[in-house]
């Protein structure tokens, strides 16, 4: 997919986005916290991997519908750490790992809802 990536509806309207147009607004859903147990199908290393990470992840990072994108992450995830996993896979690992904040510079990109990190020096005086 070429170009930006759009922005969540929250993070428009926040920004006033829609105050001159406000047909534009998008309603987004709010989807349940986690993403449950893993599914039967997966495999023994995957569950492992998908039990490891659900369980330091910040409640509320994941959602439901991160389920099937998760899925994939764990798949790959246990077939690195058996050294079977190839360069396609890889790749596609490291951008679900990007995509889910799972790096200290990813991580940095993303804010959940009710995030309560203090502003940071450029948000101070660029909003103000």
């Amino acid at each position: 997919m070429k170009g930006r990536r759009p922005l969540d509806s929250k993070i428009l309207d926040a920004r006033r986005a829609f105050s001159r147009h406000p047909e534009r607004k998008r309603t987004t859903p709010d989807p349940a916290d986690g993403v449950g147990q893993p599914p039967e199908y997966l495999s023994d290393g995957a569950k492992v991997v998908w039990g490891e990470v659900v369980g330091y992840v910040t409640p509320g990072w994941l959602k439901i519908t991160d389920r099937t994108a998760f899925e994939q992450f764990s798949e790959l995830e246990a077939k690195r750490r058996a050294g079977i996993i190839s360069g396609i896979e890889r790749q596609l690992l490291f951008k679900l790992i990007e995509r889910f904040g799972f790096t200290p510079v990813d991580r940095n990109r993303i804010r959940i809802e009710g995030d309560s990190g203090k502003e940071s020096l450029a948000d101070k005086y660029l909003n103000s």
